[in-house]
């Protein structure tokens, strides 16, 4: 990353190798498209849908680590077919995960990226969407 493997910081050595996210919070003097211009090469960079952040906020990335391969790994190892996942999320840094999954569900505050792609849209999180997703796809009872 950048040709650093590590980094001090107050005296102690972060390892970069256990990193694979930096959420930012920004402002108008540092907007989000200059630190897609200046980041986007080694990383990818993605906007947060988080509203308190700002509209110049996101998160930081390792270019190829994403959570389309957290699930492959996890099927794998438990030997599910991509025929019975489901995943839920709300913004563009799942889309890859929507990708490696059957059924990916929108959050009603996702991105419009992520609801293009998305095979339901629920309610938020603090509506209960989870929930009366589960209830719609008859993951549980009612």
């Amino acid at each position: 990353m950048l040709g650093l493997s590590t980094y001090s910081y107050f005296k102690k050595e972060i390892h970069y190798g256990n990193v694979n996210k930096i959420s930012f919070i920004s402002n108008e003097e540092h907007p989000f498209h200059t630190i897609t211009n200046k980041f986007s090469k080694c990383f990818t960079i993605y906007r947060t849908n988080v509203p308190r952040f700002g509209k110049n906020s996101g998160e930081i990335a390792v270019k190829g680590v994403d959570k389309a391969q957290a699930v492959q790994f996890v099927l794998k190892q438990l030997n599910i077919p991509k025929h019975n996942t489901m995943a839920y999320g709300d913004g563009d840094n799942d889309i890859k995960m929507f990708e490696a999954v059957n059924y990916g569900v929108a959050m009603e505050n996702a991105t419009k990226n992520l609801k293009r792609i998305a095979k339901e849209i629920t309610s938020r999180a603090e509506g209960d969407g989870i929930f009366l997703s589960f209830q719609r796809n008859q993951l549980i009872s009612p």
